[in-house]
């Protein structure tokens, strides 16, 4: 047998070959004192081909050393003798050891990276203080392709499987189902016939806590859940193809299949579509929608409609509004980029939204897929402002000729909002001055005839609102108040 030795010194050779004896002598069929019957567990109890389980015994804590065995002891079969009672611990090797052997605390044996070769009775024998102890567990190692088809002999019963949603677009989830029996023992999926090459899951229920071992054609978005489905999100278009399960049931097998079909989401995104598209008039209603109200733009075009995508500007990723799938039952709607959670598709691909903000202005584009081509349209909406009354300051003035007078109108500075002035319900001098964006009057040199009541007025094509009135007084040079 191969040892394993700690750190050199601190032992002479007269040691180590009576702990070598030792390790021997307790193998079992050489010990002639009486052994105590101890109990060993493993965890977990039903290990499945792939995974690691641990082997401990019971019995007295103050342990010399220990042999593992598979099989009954003998030399044959011995895979490594632990000695705990050294300082460090020592592990040496015997003929069964296939490197996967792992001794631990209390004599437990650790097994990486089980096979099907591996089932069968583990027998430990412990030197304790005072005498001798010996365990037994057998363990079976379930194939984790055990439910595989093409390994399974027995006839299988053909199950159906649902796919929910049944119509799949880019981008979305979708649960697998089979049908047939509860009583699951295991179950595996596949992307297309039985292999391992193909297989994505095994999940073991009978395990308590359910067990799921990943297979080569696992990618991270899939998840088994409550009898035997399979979960998997985020779907791409290279999900699409058949799926396979095969479940271990109570007393037989049984296989189902699936196909799925993934829609792509930004087929009709426009800068991807190569084939012509149709230039088709979008409408807007109302024309000039105001701030605060709805608006729904409606496309022209063929009516058979398989989806459509609607954008803010430019057709491209980041301007994607939303995709609508009219073609599935019920229709169903992706949203993108430049989702706000106001849009919302309607009949024919309209698209409407609630609740209006300036910065909704803009041009709205929409890419229709339709049953032999796409069309492709926009409409250029401006959010008009509801306006408020403008506030005029200073509200009272009193000056003498010849002086200058300025008067500020306080309103929005928006694009689409224009101001206008009067002066007693008339046009204003010629001589003023405007400046701000018109929202400041000066009118200079003033005579007499500039005195009088001055209105800003507001306006913009949807609404108008008139400020508060401001009164100016001009009096003669060297005229004081109320002479």
């Amino acid at each position: 047998m191969e040892r394993r030795q700690g750190p050199p010194g601190g032992r002479s050779s007269r040691q180590a070959a009576a702990l070598l004896a030792a390790a021997v002598l307790s193998s079992g069929f050489l010990l002639t004192q009486a052994q105590e019957e101890i109990p060993v567990t493993a965890e977990p109890p039903q290990p499945l081909q792939g995974q690691d389980i641990t082997l401990t015994p019971g019995g007295k804590p103050d342990i010399v050393q220990c042999v593992w065995n598979r099989g009954e002891p003998s030399l044959s079969n011995q895979i490594l003798t632990y000695i705990p009672s050294l300082s460090p611990p020592e592990q040496m090797e015997g003929a069964s050891f296939t490197g996967r052997e792992t001794a631990g605390p209390g004599c437990s044996l650790h097994i990486r990276n089980v096979i099907l070769n591996d089932t069968g009775t583990y027998t430990v024998l412990k030197t304790v203080r005072g005498g001798a102890e010996v365990g037994r567990v057998r363990i079976e190692v379930l194939a984790a392709i055990l439910s595989s088809g093409f390994l399974l002999t027995q006839a299988q019963e053909e199950i159906p499987v649902t796919a929910e949603p049944p119509q799949l677009l880019q981008g979305q989830d979708v649960t697998l189902t089979p049908g047939g029996k509860p009583d699951i023992v295991q179950c595996t999926w596949y992307r297309g016939e039985p292999s391992l090459p193909n297989q994505i899951l095994t999940y073991v229920l009978s395990f308590s806590p359910p067990e799921q071992l990943d297979g080569a054609n696992f990618t991270g978005r899939e998840t088994p859940g409550p009898g035997c489905s399979l979960h998997i999100r985020s779907l791409t278009l290279n999900d699409t193809g058949n799926y396979t399960v095969v479940k271990t049931v109570r007393g037989g097998a049984e296989v189902g299949h699936v196909h799925i079909e993934v829609l792509a989401a930004v087929l009709s995104s426009g800068f991807l579509l190569t084939q012509a598209q149709a230039e088709i008039p979008v409408t807007a209603e109302p024309p000039q929608p105001l701030q605060g109200q709805d608006v729904t733009l409606t496309p022209g075009g063929k009516l058979d409609i398989v989806q459509c995508t609607w954008y803010r500007g430019e057709p491209s990723l980041p301007n994607q509004i939303l995709t609508y799938v009219p073609s599935f039952s019920p229709p169903e709607q992706l949203d993108g980029a430049s989702f706000t959670g106001r849009e919302t598709p309607g009949p024919g691909c309209s698209l409407h939204i609630r609740s209006l903000m300036l910065n909704d202005t803009g041009t709205y584009t929409v890419v229709k897929t339709v049953r032999g081509g796409s069309e492709v349209g926009s409409v250029p909406i401006e959010v008009l402002e509801m306006l408020s009354p403008p506030n005029l300051w200073p509200e009272e003035v009193t000056v003498e000729e010849h002086e200058n007078i300025t008067i500020n109108c306080a309103t929005s500075k928006g694009s689409n909002a224009n101001v206008y002035w009067l002066k007693d319900g008339k046009p204003i001098p010629v001589k003023s001055v405007l400046s701000d964006l018109n929202r400041t009057l000066t009118v200079p040199d003033v005579s007499r005839d500039d005195g009088g009541t001055y209105t800003c007025q507001v306006w913009n094509p949807a609404n108008s609102a008139t400020s508060n009135p401001s009164y100016i007084t001009v009096m003669r040079v060297g005229i004081e108040n109320g002479q």
